[in-house]
């Protein structure tokens, strides 16, 4: 909010001694170098939250690991994506470590689809409870955004051929394959299931 009234009141004064041109010229840099140092120290001040984060998951104390990253939340004011990103972490602590799958839920849904991760472990969420259709909707939106991550490929052909359709499994493969054709993981899983055969 400074920053902007800073701006306003250079872009004026810049309006009435030089024109329009320097007017917003000034207006913006005024605007901008009070917003660059803030996000220095927010970034400074999230690094440090987040190597907290890491010692407390490190130590299996995952509640408090939760906790420290929902104090991060006011911060998200000032950086982009902080917020999916700390909703993301949450998720995946609640799902993969704590096996809170109900809880971890919301928070897998408010993640941003570039935390592929803890989008994957919604469309998981999804096949567990046979809800084939909304896992379907995560997994395609997933591979739309991440479409060089052989995981995720992996993942949702996997997904596919454990509820019993294997070719909508290889279908899924032979569109991974050619945005990834050289990787080893995703050749033999599609050699697995052409030749009948259990994907290691």
């Amino acid at each position: 909010v400074l920053s902007l009234a800073l701006g306003g009141i250079v872009f004026v004064a810049g309006l009435q001694l030089f024109g329009w041109g320097s007017g917003i010229f000034l207006g913006l840099l005024a605007t901008g170098i009070p917003y660059f140092f803030l996000a220095r120290r927010i970034s400074r001040l999230v690094q440090a939250q987040s190597k907290e984060v890491e010692r407390l998951v490190g130590a299996q104390q995952m509640e408090r690991a939760i906790e420290k990253l929902g104090e991060m939340r006011p911060l998200a004011r000032w950086q982009i994506l902080l917020a999916s990103t700390i909703e993301a972490q949450i998720g995946m602590l609640r799902y993969a470590h704590m096996r809170k799958f109900d809880e971890a839920v919301p928070h897998l849904q408010r993640a941003n689809v570039l935390a592929w991760q803890a989008k994957l472990m919604l469309g998981a969420y999804h096949f567990r409870k046979k809800q084939y259709d909304e896992m379907v909707k995560v997994f395609e939106r997933v591979v739309k955004r991440s479409r060089k991550e052989p995981l995720a490929w992996l993942t949702y052909a996997w997904c596919e051929w454990k509820r019993g359709d294997k070719t909508k499994a290889l279908a899924v493969l032979a569109r991974a394959r050619v945005k990834l054709a050289s990787d080893e993981r995703l050749m033999r899983m599609q050699e697995a299931l052409q030749n009948g055969s259990k994907p290691k």
